[in-house]
C-alpha cells in the first residue's frame, strides 16, 4: 500500500461503475450487502427529486452528485404531478422536469445507480405528502389501511408507473439503472393511529410489490425495530435518521439474511417561515457515516443530496418556505457546498478504498472498546483466508471510533500511536501489516481542517431592461367562479380541489344601529396555516399577517388587541433526535390535529343595514403529514361570529379572477400570463391583493446553461404572495424575519468543524436570525428567453398584503471562500 492508494482506488470505482451499469445485471442481497451479479456492492446514494430542478438542470447536479462519490441516486415517485385527476395519468416524454423517464435515463447515462420510492405516499416536505387531493373525494376512503378503495387507487397508480418503467426497460435487469424499489414510506410511525388494520396493511403492502415478481429487490423504511410491524423478510427493512449505527445490532437479530440499509441519513433540514437557516456541520455527517458502515452498514443514502426548489405550490408543511436547500453538498443553485462537499467526498473516496475488505466479511467484527474509556472503540476487518488479489491489496482496515464528547483518545496499533478527536472516527487500511505503517485514509474531524467553506455571493445582473410594473387589482370578493350558497362554510379543498391558495367566504352583516368595533370570530382548520384577510365592504379591516409573523419570529403564542391566535406555530410533526444516537423519530400530535385555531380580530364596522364581510383564506401548503390525511380540511371550518352571534348564510367563491388566466395545470404548465380582463382596472400601487406584470430581457450570459440565477426581493416593499417567470410559478414568497429568540442562531462558535460536538437535533446551529426567511428565489436558467433571441420574458407578482415590487434585482450566484 502507497500515499497514492486511496486516491487510485476512487477512480477505478468509479470507471467500474460506469461499464457495468449499461450492462444486464441480476440484483440479489444477502445478510451482507446488496449484490450485482453476485458481487457485493457497496452503495454510497444521495436523494435528487426530479421536479425540484429544471430538467436542463439534471446533468450538470447528476454529474456533481457522482463527484461526490455517489454511486446512487434515489428519488420519490410523486402520484400527484402522475394522476392529477382520477384516471387520467400524466407521464410526459417531453424532458420536462415531470418526465422521469427521462431523469432515471440521466442517471444511467451518468453511471449511477437508481432506487425508486414509490411510496405512494412520500412525506417530502411536499403538499399533502404527494397525495393527489381527488383522493381524499373518493366515497368511503381512508388513506394507507386495508380500506379497499385506497388499495384500488393505490395498486392502479404503482401498476401503471410500473409498466411505464418496465416499457423503457429501466430495471437493471434490462440493462438500466434501478436496482431497487421501495413501497409505502415511513409507515411505522403512523401505523399505531390504525391498530390491527395497520399491521394487516405492511404485510398486504410488502406482499403486493413481491408478487409484481420482477428483478429487483424491494424495500420498505422506517418499518419494524420497534416502529410498526415488520414487513416480511423478504423485504428489506431500512433505518431513516440522523444516525443509524445503533440500528444495527437489532436489526441483524431481528433479519438475520438482509443487509443494513440507512436509506434517509437527513445531513440538513428542511426550514419553516420565520425559521433561522438550519445547519448540520460536515464533520457530524461524515461522523455519523463513518461509524454506519465501521459497524456493518453496506447502504447508505444523503436525504438530500440535492434539495433543490419546491416549485409551484407543491410545497407541504403548511409554512414551509420554498427553497428545499436542506444544508446539504449540492447547494439549490447545483454547486458545490463546502465543507461538506469536499470532506463528504473524502469518506467516499476512503470507504470505496477499503470496500473490497469490508464485503469480503460475511460477518461483522466485534467493537472492542478502550479499556480506559468506553466511548472509544476499534473495529477491525482482517483479510479473510483466501482472499482475492484486490483484498489482499487493502490489507485490513480498521475504524478507530471517539464518539465521546470530551477528550481525544490515544489508540496504539503495531507501535504506531493515534490520536482521535472527540466525535470522530478515523479510518486506516493496512493496519495488520508488521513490516510497513498503517495507511491513513481519513478523520472525520481532522481532514475538514484544511477544506476552506464557501458560501453564496450574489451578483446583480447588469442590463436587465424591465418594462413599467402594469398593476391590476383583484375585486373584493372575487368574481372568478359562481358563488357557492351555504348556512355554513365549506372546506376549502372541498371547493377548490387545490388548484388555488385562495377562498372567498362572504356574509352579510346584521344592521347596525351605531358605528363602533366589533370581534370577528371563528375557528381555522392548521392543515392549510393561518393566513387569512378580513375585508368590511371591500377594505381590508384586519389579517393575522402581523401577529403570525410575530408569533413565527418569537415561537409563543401572541395576543393583541387586535388579534389572538391560540397555538399557532406548534407544528403537528416534528424530528426527535434522541441523546442516544439512535434514529430519529416523527410524533403526531393528534389532539392539535382535531382541535384546529381559533381566530378573533377587532374589526371597525360602520352604522347601516348593508356592512358586508368577506373574509380571503390563503393557504400556506397543504400538511404532508400525519394519520388520517384523507379527514383533514382547510381554510374556516365553523360558522363566523359577530360579537359573539353566528351568521348564517355565505357566499363562497374559489379563487382570483387573475388566477384564470395563469391556465396552470400539471399538465399545462408553459402556459403564460396574458393581459387581464378589461374589467379588472389598475390598482393603486401597494394597494393589497394587487398583480404586477412586467417584461424583461436577460443578457445572453445570464442564460447559459451553467448559470445560476436567483429573484433578490429582500429590497423590495412586497411582503407576502407569489410569484411567475414565463407562466411558470416559482413559488410562494413571504418577506418574513427569522426568528431572534430560543438560542437556535445563538451556538455558532460551537458549530465549527474544530469545536461540534454531540447528537445534532435541526434546532442546533441556526443562522440567519434576524434576516428574511428567504429572500432569494431560484429562476431557472432554462425558462428564459435570452436577449440574443428577440423574446421577452414575463415577470408576475400577486401580493397579498400591499407593498411594491420595484427594487427587485436578478442576480448571479457563485460560491466563495470564507
Amino acid at each position: 500500500v502507497t500515499h497514492s492508494f486511496k486516491e487510485m482506488m476512487f477512480p477505478l470505482f468509479l470507471l467500474a461503475l460506469a461499464v457495468t451499469a449499461v450492462s444486464c445485471l441480476n440484483v440479489t442481497f444477502d445478510n451482507r450487502a446488496f449484490l450485482l451479479d453476485g458481487e457485493r456492492t457497496l452503495f454510497i446514494g444521495g436523494s435528487i427529486h426530479y421536479p425540484r430542478a429544471h430538467s436542463a438542470e439534471w446533468p450538470q447536479i447528476i454529474s456533481q452528485a457522482k463527484a461526490s462519490g455517489l454511486n446512487l441516486i434515489e428519488t420519490y415517485v410523486f402520484w400527484d404531478i402522475h394522476e392529477p385527476e382520477e384516471g387520467k395519468f400524466y407521464f410526459p416524454s417531453d424532458g420536462s422536469s415531470d418526465d422521469i423517464v427521462a431523469f432515471i435515463n440521466e442517471c444511467h447515462a451518468q453511471g449511477v445507480y437508481v432506487s425508486l420510492r414509490f411510496g405512494p405516499y412520500v412525506c417530502a416536505e411536499w403538499n399533502y405528502g404527494g397525495f393527489p387531493v381527488w383522493l381524499r373525494d373518493v366515497d368511503g376512503i381512508t388513506f394507507r389501511t386495508m380500506n379497499n378503495q385506497f388499495l384500488d387507487k393505490m395498486t392502479r397508480f404503482v401498476d401503471t408507473t410500473l409498466k411505464v418503467v418496465t416499457d423503457a426497460k429501466l430495471l437493471a435487469s434490462e440493462g438500466g439503472p434501478i436496482v431497487m424499489m421501495q413501497i409505502e414510506n415511513e409507515y411505522g410511525n403512523m401505523q399505531k393511529y390504525y391498530p390491527q388494520h395497520g399491521d394487516d396493511y405492511v404485510q398486504w403492502a410488502a406482499n403486493y410489490a413481491l408478487n409484481k415478481n420482477l428483478s429487483v429487490p424491494w424495500i420498505m423504511c422506517q418499518q419494524g425495530e420497534g416502529v410498526g410491524t415488520a414487513p416480511p423478510a423478504a423485504v428489506i427493512n431500512t433505518c431513516n435518521g440522523y444516525y443509524c449505527d445503533n440500528w444495527i445490532s437489532q436489526h441483524a437479530t431481528d433479519f438475520p439474511n438482509q443487509p443494513h440499509m440507512w436509506t434517509e441519513n437527513w445531513p440538513g433540514w428542511f426550514q419553516h417561515w420565520g425559521e433561522g437557516v438550519p445547519h448540520r456541520p460536515a464533520v457530524d455527517v461524515a461522523f455519523a457515516v463513518a461509524r454506519w458502515y465501521a459497524r456493518g452498514g453496506s447502504f447508505s443514502n444523503y436525504y438530500m443530496a440535492f434539495g433543490g426548489t419546491t416549485f409551484g405550490r407543491q410545497v407541504g408543511g403548511p409554512l414551509i418556505i420554498t427553497s428545499y436547500d436542506y444544508d446539504v453538498q449540492i447547494n439549490e443553485y447545483g454547486l458545490p457546498a463546502e465543507p461538506k462537499f469536499t470532506l463528504l467526498q473524502t469518506l467516499h473516496r476512503a470507504l470505496y478504498a477499503v470496500a473490497p475488505v469490508l464485503m469480503a466479511h460475511d460477518s461483522i467484527p466485534p467493537t472492542v472498546p478502550l479499556a480506559s474509556n468506553h466511548e472509544c472503540e476499534t473495529i477491525t476487518y482482517d483479510v479473510p483466508a483466501g482472499a482475492s488479489a484486490a483484498v489482499s491489496a487493502v490489507g485490513c482496515v480498521t475504524f478507530l471510533s471517539n464518539w465521546g464528547t470530551g477528550p481525544s483518545c490515544s489508540f496504539e496499533l503495531n507501535g504506531a500511536f493515534y490520536d482521535v478527536p472527540a466525535w470522530s472516527v478515523t479510518v486506516l487500511a493496512n493496519t495488520c501489516s508488521t513490516t510497513s505503517p498503517a495507511e491513513f485514509l481519513l478523520n472525520t474531524r481532522t481532514s475538514a481542517a484544511t477544506i476552506k467553506a464557501n458560501e453564496i455571493q450574489t451578483t446583480p445582473v447588469v442590463d436587465v431592461k424591465l418594462t413599467p410594473f402594469t398593476t391590476f387589482s383583484e375585486p373584493v370578493p372575487s368574481t372568478a367562479a359562481a358563488p357557492v350558497l351555504s348556512s355554513t362554510p365549506v372546506d376549502q379543498l372541498t371547493l377548490t380541489q387545490d388548484n388555488t391558495d385562495y377562498l372567498w367566504i362572504s356574509a352579510d352583516l346584521p344592521p347596525r344601529a351605531v358605528e363602533g368595533d366589533a370581534v370577528v370570530s371563528f375557528a381555522i382548520a392548521e392543515a392549510g396555516g393561518s393566513v387569512l384577510y378580513v375585508y368590511i365592504n371591500g377594505k381590508l379591516a384586519a389579517s393575522t399577517i402581523d401577529t403570525i409573523s410575530q408569533s413565527l419570529s418569537t415561537k409563543t403564542d401572541s395576543n393583541s388587541t387586535t388579534v389572538e391566535v391560540a397555538q399557532h406555530g406548534t407544528q403537528a410533526s416534528e424530528y426527535v433526535q434522541t441523546t442516544t444516537r439512535r434514529a430519529a423519530k416523527r410524533e403526531f400530535d393528534a389532539d392539535l390535529a382535531k382541535n384546529g385555531e381559533i381566530i378573533k380580530l377587532n374589526v371597525h364596522l360602520p352604522a347601516g343595514a348593508h356592512n358586508k364581510l368577506s373574509v380571503l383564506y390563503a393557504s400556506t401548503g397543504i400538511k404532508n403529514y400525519g394519520p388520517y390525511l384523507e379527514k383533514i380540511k382547510v381554510g374556516v371550518i365553523s360558522k363566523i361570529h359577530i360579537d359573539g352571534v353566528a351568521l348564517t348564510s355565505y357566499s363562497t367563491v374559489p379563487g382570483l379572477n387573475g388566477e384564470k388566466y395563469l391556465h396552470r395545470t400539471a399538465i399545462q404548465k408553459q402556459d403564460v400570463f396574458s393581459a387581464l380582463d378589461a374589467s379588472v382596472q389598475p390598482s393603486t400601487t401597494a394597494a393589497p391583493l394587487t398583480w404586477y406584470k412586467t417584461t424583461f430581457t436577460v443578457p445572453a450570459a445570464a442564460t447559459a446553461t451553467q448559470s445560476a440565477l436567483a429573484l433578490d426581493l429582500s429590497a423590495t416593499a412586497l411582503v407576502k404572495g407569489a410569484v411567475w417567470v414565463n407562466g411558470f410559478m416559482l413559488g410562494r414568497y413571504w418577506n418574513i424575519v427569522a426568528s431572534t429568540s430560543g438560542g437556535s442562531c445563538e451556538d455558532a462558535a460551537q458549530c465549527t468543524s474544530a469545536a461540534y460536538v454531540g447528537g445534532y437535533s435541526a434546532e442546533r446551529c441556526r443562522t440567519g436570525c434576524g434576516s428574511l426567511s428567504q429572500a432569494l428565489y431560484k429562476v431557472p436558467v432554462g425558462l428564459l428567453h435570452s436577449a440574443d433571441s428577440g423574446l421577452k420574458n414575463e415577470l408576475l407578482f400577486f401580493e397579498e398584503v400591499g407593498g411594491s415590487p420595484e427594487g427587485l434585482l436578478f442576480k448571479t450566484v457563485t460560491m466563495v471562500e470564507v
